[in-house]
This record gives structure tokens, C-alpha cells and sequence, in this order.
């Protein structure tokens, strides 16, 4: 709670205002009142903290237009207008309404945490008499959904179709104005195929990710002549038990790479699991730096960067987040 009091202390004086709050809920209800952005802002990035560890599986969908476009600065308006049309959708899917989208930006990324509810659910209590009562109740959930403006993608992390569907088209809509901006058709995004060409290789750290230190093997799905024959091997560093078994998958004959788990090794000692499953789905087992993993995966080509014939010239270039539109 202290940090949380030192955070919100932080945007009083960046308002020039001055409180005698004495805990950290009085101070953000005073904060509520005189500068009710700030203070919500501050809750999204708290709660997509959160998010982050339990949303662990993202699909990624790639833009439709040949030449991609910068995305808007995504105003208080623009944001209350795509919940409204969210609340449409959720209100004819039995989600009720109270859509409510956060906008954070980072270095690389766009994040949209998603407060909504979900269908009601029915459950038995005991009252404070010791008595029996049936709570009805609509359960709050968060979303996640990421735009990477190099790569023009956007990666959903929810699993129903019409969700998915629904937030792409509301981000395409108010954030680039084409309601079809991302092709819904699972496009590839991920390839293991750098462990079949380069081997260890292709694990090797990248200069520019100075905060992964390492990246070894954890887990490889291999079929034989075919899917139906599949082989899983899972050890803390896969490469080094295939070099103590003299084996060598880049020159091994009639063996397909299904599916990876790569272990990142962090400067400050934390480890993350991420899966690989082509063609376009990642799975982080808790809470990752989807950033800098994101990055760490395209400097080595497990992420295809998609690159429109008349957009070659972007190749490898930043494009600007939040352009004014």
C-alpha cells in the first residue's frame, strides 16, 4: 500500500495539490475528484499488472492495409465511443454492460486493458445467521489486447471468437478508421524454423536485449514422418542433452518441429517460460516482459515481420506510436 500512497502522492504534486490524506484511499478519492484521468490511468496500469498474470495466451493478427497507417492519439472521446459500441456488443452477448478501456503505452507497444463483465453466475452462501442464500452476480474480468506498431499487429489475449472479433474491429474502427484494419484469419506470426536451420544458434543473446541475458531450449515437440509419430523432450537446456547424445536436429532427416519452449534467463535472475506455436499463438506461463521477449523474438526470427512489397522501406524502422490523427 505504501507504494501505491508514494504513486498517487506523485500525481498530487505533479497538480500542484496539497492533502492532509492519511491513507491511500482518501488520497485517491480526493485525486478522483480533481483529476479523475491521472488517477484512472494509474489504476489501468496497475490492474494490467494483474492482467498480465493470468491472461498467459495471445493470438496475433496482422493489419489488411498494403501501407500501414499511424495510430491515432487515442483521446477520452475516442476511448468512451469504443466502449460504447463494446458495451452494444456485450449487452447482446449476456455480458451486461460497464465496458471500460485503458490505454499505456511503452516503448514498443500500445497495451488495452478491457474491464467487462461476464455472463452472471449463481452461487450458493451462508449468511451471518448461519442460514443459506443464493448470490447472484456478474463477475468482473480484464482483457488484454496489444498493438506492435512495427510489425502492424495486434495480439488478443481471450480465447472466444466473437470477443476477439468485437475488440478488433472497435481498435481498427477509432484507431486507424477502417473497422476491418485487422484480418481476422490466423496469419503466421511465429516460425521455430531458426531451431531446425541454425540449432543453438539461434538462441544466442542480441546485443540491443542487454536485459536477457540468456535463452535456452526447454521444450521441443518433434513429429517423425509425420504427426502422428511425435517425440517430446523437455530439459533446462535441450541443446546441451542433444550434444551429449551427439544429436544434431539441423541435419537430422525426416523430423518436423511442432511446437517450442523457450526459457528466458533475466539480468535480474527471474526466468519465463514462453511457448511457440506456429503459426500465429504464444503462451507466457505468468507474468512476462512481453516487450522486450516480443523484440528478443523478432531480432532472431521466431517472429515473422510481415512487410507489404510497398512498405519495404519501413523494414527494421520504428513507426511512431500515438501519432495525433
Amino acid at each position: 500500500m505504501s507504494m501505491y500512497f508514494d504513486d498517487l502522492l506523485e500525481i498530487a504534486n505533479k497538480h500542484h495539490l496539497d492533502y492532509d490524506a492519511q491513507t491511500v484511499q482518501d488520497l485517491a478519492l480526493l485525486l478522483q475528484l480533481e483529476c479523475p484521468e491521472d488517477v484512472q490511468q494509474y489504476h489501468a496500469l496497475i490492474h494490467r499488472v494483474d492482467a498480465q498474470k493470468r491472461v498467459k495466451r495471445f493470438e496475433s493478427y496482422f493489419s489488411t492495409s498494403e501501407v500501414p497507417k499511424p495510430i491515432r492519439k487515442i483521446t477520452t472521446r475516442i476511448r468512451e465511443q469504443m466502449e460504447i459500441d463494446l458495451n452494444l456488443w456485450a449487452k447482446a452477448n449476456k455480458r451486461g454492460i460497464g465496458m471500460r478501456i485503458f490505454v499505456t503505452q511503452e516503448s514498443k507497444a500500445v497495451w488495452f486493458l478491457i474491464r467487462h463483465g461476464q455472463p452472471m453466475k449463481r452461487e450458493n452462501a451462508v449468511t451471518e445467521a448461519g442460514g443459506n442464500q443464493q448470490v447472484f452476480y456478474r463477475p468482473e474480468k480484464f482483457d488484454i489486447a496489444i498493438y506492435y506498431p512495427d510489425s502492424d499487429e495486434l495480439a488478443i489475449g481471450v480465447r472466444t471468437k466473437g470477443q476477439k472479433l468485437a475488440y478488433a474491429e472497435a481498435i481498427g474502427q477509432y484507431c486507424f478508421g477502417d473497422a476491418n484494419y485487422f484480418s481476422m484469419e490466423a496469419g503466421a506470426k511465429y516460425t521455430i524454423i531458426p531451431l531446425r536451420e541454425n540449432g543453438a544458434d539461434a538462441l544466442s543473446p542480441c546485443i540491443s536485449i542487454p536485459e536477457i541475458e540468456k535463452v535456452t531450449l526447454y521444450e521441443l515437440h518433434i513429429a517423425h514422418e509425420g504427426k502422428d509419430n511425435l517425440e517430446i523432450r523437455r530439459y533446462h537446456d535441450l541443446f546441451q542433452a542433444f550434444e551429449n547424445e551427439h544429436r544434431d536436429i539441423t541435419t537430422e532427416q525426416g523430423i518436423e518441429l511442432i511446437k517450442a519452449k523457450l526459457l528466458f534467463h533475466f539480468s535480474d535472475k527471474r526466468t519465463h517460460i514462453v511457448t511457440l506455436m506456429p503459426p500465429n499463438t504464444a503462451i507466457y506461463d505468468r507474468e512476462a516482459e512481453h516487450d522486450l521477449i516480443h523484440a528478443w523474438l523478432v531480432e532472431r526470427g521466431f517472429i515473422i515481420v510481415h512487410q507489404p512489397s510497398s512498405c519495404k522501406a519501413h523494414h527494421g524502422q520504428s513507426r511512431k506510436i500515438l501519432e495525433n490523427s
